[in-house]
């Protein structure tokens, strides 16, 4: 499994990070998880061709995380593509997806790929192996995260989220836990009545799940606010646990799991 991140920020990007996305893939299959900024070209850059792509995850209706779709489908459209996208999304997101895309007029497109969209209850099996589960979380809009097992390590990605109960984990047992950290453990309150997590929470949640690694993301921008939210993470966990992806850097599953984190 290989995970390639386009942008770890939350809301407002920064010059050297852009809103949360990334792309998730094995032998056989690619996923890309959120539309924000110019999706078509960051699978380019990555490698992937965007012709490819087997399915998309929208997470929820915010803006960040889905403003970049109607880009990402008329690029698909533009280069020819011929094969069904599957887009995972719960139904308030897929009533949005389908109306952002409306108005470019792109659903009535002639020629449009068919684009499958679906919430399936017992998860989803992606080509050439492995299975995606969508969970609900806790998000000031209906939000879904997801478990995600394939040939590498299991991995699960919580989405935009306040803490979440111990009894809830399903992603216990996850080996590779990402999970947001919009602040820091000062914030919490404000943090926690938005419905998001600080750095701290995400560590005890990593803890919790027995996660071996931990990527941060969703986080205010700045190269010095990552670095203190990493550094609160280790508080928790010790060095190393933690980490926040650079953009478009190709981080091995393995890796990530078998080292326990690391800076990035």
């Amino acid at each position: 499994m290989e995970l390639v991140f386009f942008g770890a920020c939350g809301s407002i990007p920064s010059g050297a990070s852009g809103n949360v996305s990334f792309l998730v893939r094995e032998r056989g299959w690619s996923l890309l998880v959120d539309a924000s900024g110019n999706p078509a070209q960051s699978l380019l850059r990555a490698g992937e061709d965007p012709r490819d792509l087997d399915c998309l995850v929208l997470t929820h209706v915010h803006t960040d995380h889905l403003y970049g779709l109607p880009s990402l489908v008329h690029a698909l459209w533009l280069m020819g593509r011929k094969k069904p996208l599957t887009v995972l999304a719960n139904p308030e997101t897929r009533d949005r997806a389908r109306g952002l895309l409306s108005v470019f007029g792109l659903l009535d497109r002639e020629g449009l790929f068919p684009l499958l969209f679906l919430f399936p209850e017992g998860g989803y099996g992606l080509p050439g192996g492995g299975n995606i589960r969508l969970h609900p979380v806790r998000h000031s809009a209906p939000t879904c995260g997801f478990r995600l097992e394939g040939r590498g390590p299991s991995l699960f990605y919580t989405a935009d989220t306040g803490p979440l109960p111990g009894d809830f984990w399903v992603g216990k047992g996850a080996e590779i836990l990402i999970h947001e950290a919009s602040g820091g453990a000062g914030e919490e309150e404000a943090l926690n009545a938005s419905a998001h997590s600080s750095a701290r929470q995400a560590a005890e949640a990593a803890r919790a799940c027995g996660a071996r690694a931990l990527v941060l993301c969703h986080l205010p921008p700045g190269e010095a606010a990552a670095r203190d939210l990493v550094r609160e993470a280790e508080g928790v966990l010790g060095a190393g646990g933690a980490l926040v992806p650079r953009p478009y850097r190709v981080y091995r599953g393995d890796d990530l799991a078998g080292a326990a984190g690391g800076r990035g």
